[in-house]
């Protein structure tokens, strides 16, 4: 009876098409009409990213306004808000600038109707905090690059659906994407390359920080990551001191330097960890001027998919270097079992995530998940896709249901949900698009909303109304079945 009562309130709150769904939303009958120049109160706590949207701009009002900006001390977490609409006013309460912009999201997306000086929104309450303070998409660039103008596209999107993390894959064995001043030659050469079919290129440091600079107006911080000690094949190629005598690091070697690599096969290569002096030299250079240049907290560091008996030690070590330098280490699920510092953050990647996710924190450690088998959307949307993708963690691709359908909250220690891209055969805006959307819709809503409050019919009802939304955002997503014509 209590599910079918559950089942009964969440098909009430279909008709508002929010995602991802607020952890409380209490309806109220009607709409609220407005002209497409909302009259601000207390403008002068107005987040200045939020001068205008997609839909509406705001104009400095002093008496009778439509829309009030407050304070609240009921909100304890500092991207929680809360949304009031009825009798032509709205009611913004945050406390801070991102909450305010995840209120005026929502607010967007509660438009009932526009003409060409009128709005109407839904009548509604809502108070509604994120339940996890990571939550992140990541692009990898390194097989195929993807330029400055895709990923401030796709900061644009992933801001309206309050995603808070772009995780940028920025070097692996087929190409070098992030210039480093002190070693020129890993774009000057290693640039050049790609996966086979794919597109070579790099970001300037000067595009680097442009990214920066407007992921942090759109509240969405960026992680570069470096793939350390292994998936390093672009550097070795143009660094011979980071080789072992008779490439031994390269096991097999499937090609040797100066060669570029364009194949997919991984867990072939790695630094030559004995070789400290030169190994160390050269990750204190690329650290360092990457730390230079990020705004961010974080440095990925990778440690994925190597076996070395000095793994460990080396982890340890670049653990202790990215701290001693004021940012915070992340790392694939492998780093784990070094000694790290206390605010290092493991990322799981593997099926098995529930057993290393116990393990993880065991060990003290934060965790983001990205489990094969739900996150990683390079996979097919479905079985239609199959040929044209790499499906190695989940042989019949990961669809809507998949992505949606599991519940990182049962595990400690969980900082957050990152939805990773590879793209082995992803070589095209277009086909990032396909990938991304709209699966990455059920991510956050896995990310965002409390298991209490989300439901898959619920998600897929919301999900059709949002196929505008892709629209307007030039989206090429890929036709789901759940779509209905």
């Amino acid at each position: 009876m209590k599910k079918a009562l559950v089942l009964c309130i969440l098909t009430n709150l279909w008709a508002y098409s929010i995602i991802p769904m607020p952890q409380s939303l209490n309806q109220i009958p009607g709409t609220s009409s407005f002209s497409t120049t909302l009259a601000v109160k207390n403008a002068s706590e107005l987040n200045q990213s939020l001068s205008s949207s997609a839909t509406f701009t705001f104009v400095l009002c002093q008496q009778t306004c439509d829309l009030n900006i407050s304070k609240s001390t009921q909100l304890k977490n500092p991207e929680a808000y809360g949304l009031i609409i009825k009798n032509d006013k709205i009611e913004i309460q945050a406390n801070t600038k991102v909450a305010q912009f995840y209120a005026i999201k929502t607010l967007e997306q509660l438009l009932a109707s526009k003409s060409k000086n009128r709005i109407a929104f839904k009548n509604v309450e809502i108070i509604d905090e994120p339940q996890f303070a990571y939550r992140g998409s990541m692009l990898d660039l390194s097989r195929s690059f993807f330029n400055k103008d895709y990923i401030l596209k796709h900061i644009d999107r992933l801001a309206f659906y309050k995603f808070n993390f772009l995780h940028l894959h920025l070097t692996d064995d087929q190409g070098w994407r992030i210039e480093i001043p002190s070693r020129p030659l890993l774009t000057e050469v290693s640039s050049n390359s790609a996966v086979r079919g794919g597109v070579s290129g790099f970001l300037s440091m000067a595009d680097f920080k442009e990214i920066q600079k407007y992921a942090n107006s759109k509240n969405i911080t960026i992680v570069p990551e470096i793939d350390l000690p292994g998936h390093i094949y672009a550097a070795l190629r143009v660094y011979p001191e980071l080789n072992c005598k008779d490439y031994s690091n390269l096991t097999p070697a499937h090609v040797k330097p100066p060669e570029p690599y364009r194949d997919t096969k991984v867990k072939w290569s790695k630094l030559c960890l004995a070789k400290t002096e030169a190994t160390r030299s050269f990750v204190s250079d690329v650290i360092g001027d990457l730390v230079k240049n990020t705004t961010g907290p974080y440095i990925h560091i990778g440690g994925d998919e190597i076996s070395d008996s000095l793994f460990l030690p080396f982890i340890s070590w670049a653990d202790t270097l990215v701290n001693s330098l004021g940012k915070t280490m992340i790392g694939w699920q492998e780093i784990r079992k070094a000694q790290l510092n206390a605010n290092s953050i493991v990322q799981i990647w593997r099926r098995d995530f529930k057993q290393v996710a116990a393990e993880t924190a065991k060990y003290g450690y934060q965790s983001i998940l990205s489990p094969c088998n739900h996150t990683y959307l390079d996979h097919a949307n479905d079985y239609k896709q199959l040929e044209t993708t790499l499906n190695w963690c989940e042989k019949g691709g990961i669809d809507l249901a998949q992505a949606y359908e599991w519940v990182p909250s049962h595990f400690k220690n969980i900082y957050g949900v990152e939805a990773p891209i590879w793209t082995e055969m992803v070589h095209s805006e277009s086909e990032m698009d396909n990938r991304a959307w709209p699966r990455l819709l059920a991510i956050i809503e896995v990310a965002w909303t409390r298991e209490k409050s989300r439901d898959f019919d619920s998600f897929i009802n919301r999900l059709d109304v949002h196929r505008k939304w892709l629209k307007t955002f030039g989206i090429k997503y890929y036709p789901v079945a759940e779509f209905t014509e």
